[in-house]
């Protein structure tokens, strides 16, 4: 991002480069206090495995008790949405700091927080509504796969001494799983920021916020995409160091507690080290893909309203 030797003077629609360093800058600017909300949220989206840790333990020494597993599993659920509402309470927080640093108009954490904490169900309604979303997208993805694959068996097997036609089904089948692929791709896209409308803008129900992200992405699909993928790029290396000590520390639990690593207790107490992991390195990466969505949602109100904001 180009400096701008005047802080009040509006500036038009960012590159795709542009949108990065902005999201880079904001980044570095800021990452003191972005990082302690970032582990803040952390925090929240652990407490669940606090109650679900046990599970498998239980499980690998073949000590189970159907009453405390009846006890454990809804209380892990509970848990989960309601630190998953928290999570994204303090995540929504970083962009919308972010933006008003965008827009000249900067709040403290305190200030912001304020602002977006009294949101809590209406963050976590948005949540479970992107949820339903996300599992009926596909859910159909997969009906469709998999009834094209039932269909392309029957045609092969009736035309299996024809070369060129079995040549034609697949490249059709192909196609069309390419364009589906791509179908979910784009959908994904405009959704990827639908809480942070909740977090900026007043008077926004759960269902508004999704709306608000898809209606702002709009005809800028192809950008929003290229944007997270370069964005991705740059983040590769702190999830190639996770992957590594993911590794590691499954050969570290399989050799402490003597287990079978096929065994079923054994596959899920991977599966939370992992996922906890993986939310440890968000404390580093949530700050930057929150600060980007901001610079994209920025972008997007300035495209399609004409906003006019300054940029810091």
């Amino acid at each position: 991002m180009s400096q701008n030797p005047n802080p009040r003077q509006s500036i038009g629609p960012l590159s795709v480069g542009n949108v990065v360093s902005a999201g880079l800058r904001l980044y570095r600017d800021h990452l003191k206090v972005y990082f302690g909300i970032a582990f803040r949220a952390t925090l929240w989206a652990l407490l669940p495995f606090v109650v679900l840790i046990p599970i498998p333990l239980v499980l690998i020494y073949e000590q189970a008790n159907p009453a405390i597993l009846g006890l454990l599993i809804p209380a892990g659920l509970v848990l989960f949405f309601y630190g998953m509402a928290k999570y994204m309470v303090n995540s929504a927080l970083i962009s919308r700091l972010a933006f008003c640093e965008l827009t000249n108009q900067p709040e403290s954490a305190r200030d912001a927080r304020r602002q977006v904490s009294p949101k809590l169900w209406i963050f976590l309604r948005a949540y479970l509504l992107f949820l339903l979303l996300s599992f009926g997208i596909w859910i159909g993805f997969y009906l469709i796969a998999l009834v094209l694959g039932i269909l392309g068996g029957f045609l092969a097997v009736s035309v299996q001494d024809n070369m060129a036609i079995l040549v034609v089904l697949g490249l059709i089948g192909i196609i069309v799983f390419g364009i589906a692929l791509s179908l979910i791709v784009r959908i994904f896209t405009r959704l990827f920021m639908y809480e942070v409308p909740l977090a900026i803008e007043e008077n926004i129900t759960a269902s508004k916020t999704i709306q608000r992200s898809w209606s702002l992405t709009k005809n800028h699909v192809g950008r929003v995409f290229l944007t997270l993928t370069v964005a991705f790029l740059i983040s590769i290396p702190i999830y190639i160091i996770v992957q590594i000590i993911v590794s590691i520390l499954q050969g570290v639990l399989l050799r402490v507690l003597a287990a079978d690593p096929t065994s079923v207790g054994f596959q899920i107490l991977s599966l939370i080290v992992g996922y906890v992991l993986g939310l440890v390195s968000g404390v580093l990466l949530l700050p930057f893909w929150q600060a980007i969505k901001a610079v994209v949602y920025y972008d997007l109100r300035s495209r399609r309203e004409g906003l006019g904001m300054q940029l810091r």
